[in-house]
């Protein structure tokens, strides 16, 4: 299992910048896909290069990595945060 953060004005731009059909404006972010580890935690960040005019909406997503079985494939998300700048 993968996975990504997208910062992005809404739910088709994100899966824009998820499927790599689009690279992220500079009031956007995405961190890249980043593969699970079983025994440690997997640090996932993203970076908006300058503000925009809205404020963004950050999505978290997950893909699998490889076609097969996923019954198993699980994840626990833990201090999630976010940093802004005032305005």
């Amino acid at each position: 299992v993968e996975f990504a953060l997208v910062l992005a004005a809404d739910a088709a731009r994100a899966k824009e910048l998820l499927s790599g059909e689009s690279a992220p404006r500079p009031e956007e972010a995405f961190s890249g896909w980043h593969p699970a580890s079983f025994e440690g935690r997997v640090p996932i960040e993203a970076n908006v290069a300058e503000a925009g005019t809205r404020y963004p909406v950050l999505y978290l997503a997950t893909r699998m990595s490889k076609p097969g079985n996923n019954n198993f494939a699980w994840a626990r998300f833990r201090n999630l945060s976010l940093m802004a700048a005032p305005r």
